[in-house]
Parts: structure tokens; sequence; C-alpha cells
């Protein structure tokens, strides 16, 4: 069974990574909004990991998401003040009705 749109009670913002020359052959980078939907967000996973001689909780989470274009996983998500990575993005079902986006929290940048 796939999702219903009177689960998508979250909301979330996609956030685009940008690159500007900074004049010394170097980039600067920015997130800037993309878009924000109604979602379902839906934690799955919670370990920890080792990240630059520290340990750090993370949290993965199934997303749901009604079907659009543009999104890709060079893009990061907000929800509730936290950052989200975007690991993979799929049809449910192969069909255009909703995506499924798995995105894990904590994860050092």
């Amino acid at each position: 069974m796939g999702a219903k749109i009177s689960e998508l009670r979250q909301r979330i913002k996609f956030q685009a990574l940008s690159r500007t020359p900074d004049g010394q052959g170097g980039w600067l980078e920015s997130w800037s909004d993309f878009t924000e939907v109604w979602a379902k967000v839906t934690p799955t996973s919670a370990r920890e990991r080792q990240f630059s001689q520290q340990i750090q909780p993370t949290t993965t989470h199934k997303i749901v998401i009604r079907w659009m274009e543009g999104l890709t996983t060079e893009m990061r998500i907000l929800f509730e003040g936290r950052i989200l990575q975007i690991h993979g993005i799929s049809r449910e079902n192969e069909e255009r009705w909703f995506l499924n986006i798995e995105a894990e929290e904590g994860v050092g940048s």
C-alpha cells in the first residue's frame, strides 16, 4: 500500500547548494531555498558514528512527499530546525504520485 495525502502533515524545506567563485581560485558555497512541501517524516534508525574524532548520533528518516520534478541528492532538507542530508530519491511503486526520500540527520558537513 502506498502513502495517502492525509498522512502528509509535516512541513519540510528543500535547499539547493550554490557555488560562486571567490576570486582567489576557490569557491563560496551557500544554501538557497528550493521549495517547501508537506511530507510524512518517519525515523527509521538511530546510531552513533565517529566523525572528526568525535562520536556523533545519526538518525535516518524515510520521507514521503507528493511527486515533483527537480529534486536531487545534492540538496538538503530542513525539518523542525534540523538539517537532513538526502541519500536517495525514488518513485513509490514507480508511479508519479509520491516520492520516497532516504535522508540522514547528524551527518558531518
